[in-house]
C-alpha cells in the first residue's frame, strides 16, 4: 500500500508541476505531509513541508522539488520492495 501510494505521489506531483496552480501544489504537500509522517518518513516529510509552505510558484524551485522528492520517493520504494514482494 505505501509502495503504492508513494508512486502515485510521484505522478500526482508531475501532474501538479505543469499546472503551475500554487494552491493545488500546497493542497498535495499536506496531503503528503500526512502520509510521510503517519509512516516516520522523515525526509520525506520535510520535503512535503516544504512545497505545503509554498507561497510563489518557481519553476526552478519546482524543478529542484521534483527532483529531490523523485529521489528520496525512489529510495524509499527500493526500502519497501523486499516487503511487499509476492511470491
Amino acid at each position: 500500500m505505501a509502495k503504492e501510494n508513494l508512486k502515485t505521489s510521484l505522478a500526482e506531483f508531475k501532474s501538479l508541476f505543469f499546472t503551475n496552480d500554487i494552491e493545488d501544489v500546497k493542497k498535495f504537500g499536506h496531503k503528503l505531509k500526512g502520509f510521510a509522517l503517519n509512516l516516520s518518513f522523515e525526509k520525506l516529510s520535510r520535503l512535503a513541508i516544504t512545497i505545503e509552505k509554498l507561497e510563489l510558484f518557481d519553476e526552478k524551485q519546482a524543478i529542484n522539488l521534483f527532483q529531490e522528492l523523485e529521489t528520496e520517493i525512489v529510495y524509499l520504494i527500493s526500502l519497501l520492495e523486499p516487503f511487499t514482494k509476492r511470491e
